[in-house]
């Protein structure tokens, strides 16, 4: 037969029954706490966006001629006009010109889901300006949480793509500005795009 340890009683022999499960409870609650803040869990706040580099495959190939990508990009959003990429002056870059203000789709879908359903989570990005330029497409939320495309130079016809994922950028429900720039001779111009990106759960 064992022998009782003296000092060995259980937590509920020892305090009583109640008393040990306020204690339980007590703990379990400053674990939960702990969790949340330290963003391991996300059951009372919402999971918050970071400003970072958003990962992407950028290139200077049009579509048209990059058919690797052809078959994993959505087709542009049918709601945005289609602009063809203007051809820039060679003279451009070299008499100290600013670059021409970007246009054209900046993505090719303004609504798309982090989950993929029912919208892709891909996206290509194009930026159209001055050929040489460099351009980069940033978006920002209401936050002031800030997601930035790297800076790509254009290629002959003024045009750079970029294809990217919201859910692998880190991107969070809600609405975000997209703001294009490009810069060329030190000299920036910016736009930003009529319709804000919408990314939904």
């Amino acid at each position: 037969m064992a022998k009782k340890v003296p000092g060995s009683r259980s937590l509920f022999g020892r305090f009583g029954l109640k008393t040990s499960l306020a204690i339980i409870g007590v703990l379990a609650l400053i674990v939960f706490v702990i969790l949340e803040l330290t963003g391991v869990t996300h059951f009372v706040r919402e999971e918050k966006a970071s400003s970072g580099t958003i990962p992407s495959s950028g290139n200077s190939e049009s579509p048209q001629t990059s058919e690797d990508k052809s078959s994993t990009v959505p087709s542009a959003d049918s709601s945005s006009p289609s602009e063809t990429p203007k051809q820039g002056s060679s003279a451009t870059s070299s008499n100290g010109a600013a670059p021409i203000t970007p246009y054209g789709n900046f993505v090719s879908n303004h609504s798309p889901n982090l989950d993929g359903v029912p919208a892709p989570s891909s996206i290509q990005s194009v930026c159209n300006t001055s050929p040489g330029a460099s351009c980069y497409i940033e978006f920002t939320n209401s936050d002031g949480v800030v997601k930035k495309l790297t800076s790509q130079k254009t290629d002959g016809n003024g045009a750079t793509y970029w294809y990217w994922d919201v859910a692998q950028a880190g991107f969070t429900v809600g609405f975000w500005k997209i703001t294009v720039v490009a810069t060329l001779n030190g000299q920036p111009a910016t736009v930003t795009d009529a319709i804000n990106l919408k990314v939904g759960s």
